[in-house]
């Protein structure tokens, strides 16, 4: 695994909306150790990289902690030990066509090499679907990889993910109490300051410094309602950022569009599509600014999956046969 701070910007993820939105409570480390998987997999599924594997044949990563700046690696064994602790869900229709709701954690197994920097962490196959399936029902996150790994702090990760979901429509409204829940905070930063100070000033600040978005926030008093109960966030471009990486934000969304047309779960055709367009600046722009229309009307509700995938393949052999 290449150390963090040697990560190209051309390193982008594609992660489901029901991981961006899940309610969970991850640790700085933890969301790292996340994001390295989602990494390992996308990496396996495009042939870009084969996931290496355990002594029982199972998908795993190792964490190298010099890699990310760490001398002790004490607490990232602790965060390897909390994902075996970290559940998910999802339900899928098994091939004799019964509806089947499976249940279980992202890590199975941690082991630490003693007398080195390496940790081994075992992920669950059954989580594989979880963190990077793209179907029916589900669409997707593209954010850089980069920064995401950087990026200092819990709730700043998060809100990065979020704001990288939101960006094509250029921000988002909810209850203070969904924010609360989807981020854990019940119990934490009662009163209203201590949340802005801790949580989102901090979050916006840190993002301004380090990401390619930003968000500005404002808060809302709805349905006669006494005290503040709705958020709103103004999502920006930081130019600071967004000029190293506007040709990862259009190959990233280009190939999450793709991804609905040719699923990446059974082949790589949409990888290679998208990289022989991305041969040609001028003619990935080109795709980027037709599948951009796609995803936002998709996420807009005026499109479906199925609209989407037709359109794809409609699109690539009338104005971009030489990709077929």
């Amino acid at each position: 695994m290449k150390p963090i701070k040697t990560y190209k910007g051309k390193v982008s993820l594609i992660q489901p909306n029901k991981v961006t939105n899940a309610r969970y409570s991850y640790t700085e480390r933890e969301e790292n150790i996340l994001t390295l998987m989602i990494d390992a997999i996308q990496g396996h599924m495009t042939g870009s990289k084969p996931i290496q594997t355990d002594l029982f044949n199972q998908p795993m990563i190792t964490i190298d902690v010099t890699d990310v700046g760490v001398k002790d690696k004490g607490k990232y064994l602790r965060a390897a030990m909390q994902m075996t602790k970290k559940s998910f869900e999802f339900e899928y229709q098994n091939q004799q066509g019964y509806t089947e709701a499976v249940y279980g954690v992202i890590a199975t197994t941690v082991r630490d090499v003693k007398g080195t920097s390496l940790i081994h962490v075992t992920i669950n196959q059954w989580a594989i679907p979880y963190l990077v399936y793209i179907g029916k029902g589900v669409g997707f996150t593209s954010y850089n990889k980069t920064i995401a790994l950087t990026l200092p702090g819990e709730y700043t990760k998060r809100l990065y993910k979020l704001c990288k979901r939101w960006e094509n429509r250029g921000g988002f409204s909810m209850s203070l109490d969904e924010f609360r829940t989807m981020l854990c905070l019940e119990g934490k930063y009662s009163k209203l300051k201590d949340l802005k100070k801790w949580v989102l000033d901090k979050s916006r600040e840190r993002m301004m410094q380090k990401a390619d978005v930003y968000f500005d926030y404002s808060l809302d008093k709805v349905a006669g309602s006494r005290s503040y109960n709705v958020i709103n966030f103004i999502i920006k471009g930081n130019n600071k950022v967004l000029s190293d990486s506007k040709k990862t934000d259009m190959y990233v969304l280009v190939y999450g569009v793709l991804s609905i047309a040719y699923s990446s779960l059974k082949s790589s055709k949409a990888k290679d599509i998208c990289d022989r367009l991305a041969d040609e600046p001028k003619v990935l722009e080109r795709a980027y600014n037709r599948f951009k229309r796609m995803k936002n009307e998709l996420d807009a509700g005026e499109l479906t999956l199925e609209d989407v995938a037709k359109l794809v393949q409609y699109v690539l052999r009338e104005d971009f046969p030489e990709v077929l």
